[in-house]
């Protein structure tokens, strides 16, 4: 849709979206308002900087409702307003790049969780064993029934270590908590621990 053509959309539409609204600002940010271009489903348009003060009232739900209603009814489809800090073309790129950074960001925020929330539950898993563990051995007071639970922790830790080559941060919190446990369980220092482990899962 060209520039003139978003124009005659908007001064078309902007009788009836007023009809729809009320207050004095809103109709004043509506006629502040410069169309900018119709970009797939989305329709845009701005405020000059001297302006920007009235965005509020434009992106308030029963004026961009209005916009909505009104513009999409005219293009027989649905559509979404966008409301921009500027009035060109240049400022729409400018906003969709911006848009983009943001998503890509989001995107890897939410990967992120998710392998946090995927490693946390795999080695709660490992903590779980070796607490239920922990609780079937009896006369833990003798040195060799230590040592035997022991042994079993540290297979239970490389038999993890196996399944997960490269360790992530997530990986190495969450392992440094379950030494610690073993080390709290077995009076063992957790250094000592983790050397077993590690050399015995190769990644010493």
């Amino acid at each position: 849709m060209g520039r003139m053509d978003v124009y005659d959309l908007w001064n078309d539409s902007l009788n009836d979206i007023k009809q729809k609204v009320t207050g004095v600002n809103v109709w004043t940010a509506l006629n502040c308002a410069v169309p900018i271009t119709l970009d797939e489903d989305v329709f845009v348009i701005g405020l000059r900087p001297q302006d920007n003060s009235l965005k509020g009232h434009l992106n308030h739900v029963a004026t961009k409702r209005a916009i909505e209603e009104e513009i999409g009814r005219r293009l027989g489809k649905t559509v979404t307003v966008r409301v921009l800090d500027g009035i060109t073309i240049n400022d729409w790129l400018n906003a969709k790049k911006r848009d983009e950074e943001a998503e890509r960001i989001r995107a890897q925020a939410a990967e992120k969780e998710g392998q946090r929330v995927a490693t946390y539950s795999v080695w709660e898993d490992v903590f779980d064993r070796i607490s239920s563990l922990y609780g079937e051995f009896h006369q833990k007071g003798f040195a060799q029934n230590r040592a035997r639970f022991l042994e079993k922790c540290i297979q239970i830790c490389v038999d993890q270590l196996k399944e997960r080559p490269e360790l992530t941060e997530f990986d190495e919190r969450n392992l440094a908590r379950v030494l610690e446990r073993i080390g709290s369980y077995t009076e063992t220092p957790p250094v000592f621990v983790g050397y077993e482990v590690l050399k015995r899962a190769g990644m010493l």
